[in-house]
């Protein structure tokens, strides 16, 4: 049967006949896709980011140990503030 147009009713919008989810549906896949390559990429990105936690302490302990190497503080104040910010 044709319809306005000279279109099929049978075949609908795009030859993809009268189902209209078939265009969302494409669409919710994209987006799944699209968001799951965001997601990879700032995961791949952070993975390669140095962990600022460790390179921190690192710093503060060796600050310390100059200074309980130069004079500065004693063994029981280098002991104390060793203990206070969690190095061993």
């Amino acid at each position: 049967m044709i319809g306005y147009y000279g279109h099929s009713f049978l075949r609908g919008c795009f030859g993809y006949g009268y189902f209209p989810f078939f265009h969302i549906g494409i669409a919710l896949i994209g987006s799944v896709i699209l968001v799951l390559a965001i997601v990879l990429i700032v995961k791949a990105f952070k993975k390669n980011k140095p962990n600022n936690n460790y390179s921190e302490y690192n710093r503060i302990s060796e600050i310390l140990d100059m200074k309980y190497a130069s004079g500065e503080i004693d063994e029981e104040e280098y002991l104390k503030r060793k203990k206070n910010i969690g190095i061993k």
